[in-house]
């Protein structure tokens, strides 16, 4: 663990470049031989794409959370809450490499839970593809698969993934 040498906090608009930069080495690392690269820079530009991630900055119901080390960026999640389904869903959570193991995954979806609890969310769910050892981080934080499927991403690529939730009530 990193104690004292973590920060998390809200990411802003001036973040995008960190957010984009940690997506695509994450990307990169963890799903080359899961998707492919082709894949992975369709999904990368999709998902990570300037302008969409200004327009879910400019979101209420969307929160980016950057993880700082001794003011590095280090990792990233993103959290949607909806008052309408009072389910939150994390679509995102990624840390570099070198920051794998220390706790900043932890530190990340502790403070996502508390936003979408605060936000009226009374369960996050979300997708891990079938073959991300991911998984297990979310097994052990006490997530559930509750379904899978493939599901068409456009661009002629799919997704196999499973669906995780949580209560947080």
């Amino acid at each position: 663990m990193i104690d004292g040498k973590l920060l998390i906090r809200t990411a802003e608009s001036d973040d995008i470049v960190a957010i984009q930069q940690i997506a695509a080495l994450s990307w990169r690392e963890t799903f080359l031989n899961i998707l492919g690269a082709a894949q992975i820079e369709y999904m990368l530009k999709m998902m990570y794409g300037t302008e969409t991630l200004q327009e879910q900055f400019l979101d209420p119901s969307y929160r980016y959370l950057l993880a700082l080390v001794e003011g590095r960026a280090a990792g990233f999640c993103g959290i949607e809450s909806s008052k309408k389904t009072l389910i939150a869903k994390l679509h995102r959570l990624y840390i570099l490499k070198r920051y794998q193991g220390l706790g900043i995954g932890a530190a990340l979806l502790e403070t996502a839970e508390s936003f979408a609890k605060n936000a009226g969310s009374q369960s996050i769910t979300l997708h891990v593809n079938k073959n991300n050892r991911a998984r297990n981080f979310y097994t052990k934080h006490g997530f559930q698969i509750t379904d899978d499927g493939v599901f068409d991403i456009g661009g002629g690529y799919v997704m196999d993934d499973f669906i995780m939730s949580k209560t947080i009530l």
